[in-house]
């Protein structure tokens, strides 16, 4: 690893006892003071997480999902689905055969981020629960800087937040403007709501005057939600799933999360490498290129047929990930590719960038990556009552089709889009990782990882590569530095390619070389790495 400073880019951060990435400047400066007060990898990434609720509130808070998995020293990894489950009284007739919007009451399910960083901090933490809060409540009632990335992403919501009369007052300004960067902006109702939260527990956030708020909000529109679906949410601890690349293995959370696409795509990857199929260490070659984009097409195909809630989606992941099924993709793709066939386009694939991403590790070896999303920009758009929390819009995800594994109804958790990872080499995690960017999240794990193994780039290099992304409605979007010659290559073997519309994604990366932890981050957001 050498940076040239002849060239632009962001160098590594590095620690020998902790680091800490987030696509936040005040969130992981935050985690970092975490870690100075004794706190390890878990207390450091949910303070993280809580900061990013109140300073990005476009991609995270209170009324979100969260997906998290752990690494322990000995290399033991488990996994935690903080998703939310629908009402138990929502059935498929009452959408009358239409698709779910982004600001219907089906839309919010009831949001799991909360108790899963409760469960989590029983499980793993060590500092108390109340100081997680102790920097978000702060910047909520004080005030925060809005941030460059932050404040563009707020002004592409505005139209969103004109359109709702209870967001409107809480995130525009007395002219209807979204804040510009360095805009001082404050959240007074969500401070209250913070404190609550920090001085009685998870509890008051699924119990009590908070759930009735959001009870309340979702029945104004329409919802058949009750206090009862509040108070009997509960996330679950799962088996994570895993599948090899190169000397790594790695690991994704199963399904009703996509990380089965993203390890689907490994496998394929893995399996053409070995057969001598796609060798390339170029990051740039179009057939490297075009492999990758038809093996995350394969596994949205999987994704968009069969991924659901977990009750449903049983053996999935054993049966996808078998030998002989990766064979055929590998078989399959290889034809795809001499054919020139055009790559596989979703019938329903509601588009969603929103999300936030962070990696934890400390000195013990505990290793935490970390996902919590509102799905939309701002979510739902709609703010429960005088608590500041932003309720998501999670319930999107539903498919319209009746019949369908992940069709909407009573009791069910949706197909989630966010994936946290986490890469072991001869037992011992060596990469904390993760992609936030909706459907582009599996694609960028690959995109990232593969970077890095492959061709031999550091975690801040693969990161600052242009990017590209087998759209699931049909077609390749490529970043603005995406080579001429690979996109006018890329035209002649899968057809459709157009330029991105906004940047693809983000990231965050943590390696580890023996006692040094290495720590970058995207460029696309305006994240920071430190290291203790």
């Amino acid at each position: 690893m050498r940076q040239n400073f002849q060239q632009l880019g962001r160098s590594h951060a590095m620690g020998h006892r902790a680091m800490v990435c987030t696509s936040h400047p005040l969130a992981t400066a935050a985690a970092h003071r975490a870690f100075l007060r004794g706190g390890n990898a878990m207390d450091a990434a949910l303070t993280a997480v809580i900061v990013q609720g109140v300073v990005e509130p476009a991609m995270t808070g209170l009324g979100g999902d969260c997906f998290c998995l752990i690494g322990d020293g000995d290399g033991q990894v488990t996994a935690f689905n903080g998703s939310g489950a629908t009402a138990k009284r929502a059935q498929l007739a009452d959408l009358q055969g239409r698709a779910i919007t982004m600001t219907d009451a089906a839309a919010i399910t009831v949001p799991g981020a909360v108790d899963a960083w409760a469960q989590l901090h029983r499980a793993h933490g060590s500092l108390p629960w109340a100081e997680l809060f102790t920097d978000a409540i702060a910047y909520a009632r004080d005030g925060f800087a809005v941030h460059e990335r932050v404040a563009q992403d707020w002004a592409t919501a505005q139209p969103a937040l004109s359109a709702s009369p209870s967001a409107a007052p809480v995130y525009l300004d007395i002219d209807g403007q979204a804040p510009g960067p360095g805009t001082t902006w404050r959240l007074p109702a969500l401070a209250k709501t913070l404190e609550c939260l920090a001085q009685e527990g998870p509890r008051a956030f699924y119990h009590g005057e908070l759930a009735q708020a959001m009870v309340a909000h979702c029945q104004a529109l329409g919802g058949v939600h009750s206090p009862k679906d509040f108070a009997a949410h509960q996330g679950i601890w799962v088996s994570p799933l895993s599948t090899p690349y190169g000397d790594h293995q790695i690991y994704g959370c199963p399904p009703n999360g996509q990380g089965l696409v993203a390890l689907l795509a490994f496998a394929i990857l893995a399996a053409a490498r070995a057969q001598g199929l796609e060798t390339s260490g170029d990051p740039f070659d179009p057939d490297r290129v075009e492999w990758q984009l038809r093996a995350l097409c394969a596994g949205y195909e999987v994704r968009d047929r069969f991924i659901a809630d977990p009750r449903l989606s049983e053996g999935l992941a054993e049966a996808c990930l078998a030998p002989d099924h990766i064979a055929v993709l590998v078989r399959e793709i290889a034809e795809q590719k001499a054919a020139r066939t055009r790559l596989y386009a979703a019938a329903y694939s509601p588009p969603h960038r929103d999300t936030v991403y962070v990696a934890a590790r400390d000195a013990s070896g505990l290793s935490v990556s970390l996902i919590n999303s509102l799905f939309n920009a701002f979510g739902s758009t709609h703010v429960a009552g005088d608590t500041g929390i932003l309720l998501h819009s999670r319930g999107l995800s539903f498919t319209p089709q009746p019949g369908h594994p992940n069709a909407y109804g009573p009791e069910k958790r949706p197909m989630h889009t966010i994936i946290p990872a986490l890469a072991l080499k001869h037992g011992q995690v060596d990469r904390v990782f993760g992609v936030m960017g909706g459907h582009y999240q599996p694609q960028g794990q690959v995109h990232i990882f593969t970077a890095m193994q492959d061709c031999g780039l550091s975690p801040q290099a693969a990161q600052d590569l242009p990017r590209w992304f087998a759209n699931p409605a049909g077609f390749v979007e490529v970043e603005e530095r995406v080579p001429d010659d690979l996109i006018n290559e890329l035209i002649k073997r899968v057809g459709d390619v157009r330029p991105a519309a906004a940047p693809l994604g983000g990231s965050q990366v943590i390696q580890v070389q023996g006692p040094l932890m290495l720590g970058a981050t995207d460029p696309r957001k305006d994240g920071l790495a430190l290291g203790v």
